[in-house]
């Protein structure tokens, strides 16, 4: 941990819709790889983040409206406001041995996929990536993908407003036959991670880099709130980047989670 920073940032830009917003903090040079995420605090709440941008200086997060935190802070925080910010925090997606990859964000896990890509196209590595959404104005703050040539977008939604409507695995199929894909990064809900893993294994072997989602009340490995069941393993501190095969042999994977209290709510 010895590139983390705690510090209070100011937002300077707030982009975003009714349901979604992205914050931007300036906090100059960081080390900060994609799949990693920050515990940001606004008015003593405290949540989770993945970082959705960043270019060299200014980092944003891209927050849905899900529960009280994140409605509070789209509803209510504006720019001058401050939050605080703890990270870079947890590991990040193994980019350096891959030069293909098929990448799959649904839903609030398209913030980390929107993030990786625009890495991987800087560095000049090929990527198809799907996008999943209830309406396609969740999306927007990926459309500048649409210019970077090692990137190939598709977007789905549940509502038609999109290009394509249904299931982001929708458009597995047909990049795994046209592309020699060397490794596939998803991100999202976990039935849905399962779904889409599941099709990619009867079609190839490659490596499934999955970024998973728990309640965390610490961010860096001490609470203990965010371990995975039977495997033992924190969602902070190990992860929140694993492996397909080591994920499927929690009893967890795609069917619960744990909520504030411990308490186990199904998927």
């Amino acid at each position: 941990m010895n590139n983390l920073i705690e510090k209070s940032y100011k937002t300077f830009r707030v982009d975003g819709c009714t349901d979604q917003k992205t914050f931007y903090f300036k906090i100059g040079k960081v080390d900060i790889k994609p799949g990693q995420f920050y515990m940001l605090n606004y008015n003593n709440s405290q949540k989770p983040f993945s970082v959705s941008h960043y270019d060299g200086e200014n980092i944003g997060f891209t927050i849905l409206k899900r529960g009280n935190t994140t409605l509070h802070m789209i509803e209510n925080a504006k720019i001058g406001d401050y939050f605080g910010l703890t990270g870079p925090l947890g590991n990040s997606f193994h980019t350096e041995q891959y030069t293909n990859f098929l990448l799959i964000g649904g839903g609030v896990g398209a913030a980390p996929i929107y993030f990786l890509s625009e890495y991987l196209s800087k560095i000049n590595k090929k990527n198809s990536v799907l996008f999943g959404s209830r309406t396609s104005s969740l999306c927007d703050f990926t459309h500048n993908l649409k210019s970077n040539k090692s990137a190939t977008v598709s977007y789905y939604t549940d509502d038609n407003s999109g290009e394509n409507q249904g299931f982001v695995t929708n458009g597995i199929e047909e990049i795994l036959q046209k592309e020699k894909i060397d490794t596939v990064c998803l991100c999202g809900p976990e039935k849905m991670m399962i779904v889409a893993s599941e099709k990619i294994k009867k079609f190839t072997s490659v490596p499934i880099q999955i970024s998973m989602e728990r309640y965390m009340k610490c961010g860096i490995g001490i609470c203990g709130s965010c371990v995975l069941d039977d495997i033992g393993l924190r969602v902070c501190a190990d992860g929140p980047v694993f492996d397909y095969e080591l994920l499927i042999t929690s009893k967890e994977f795609g069917k619960y989670h744990r909520n504030s209290g411990g308490l186990i709510e199904k998927f």
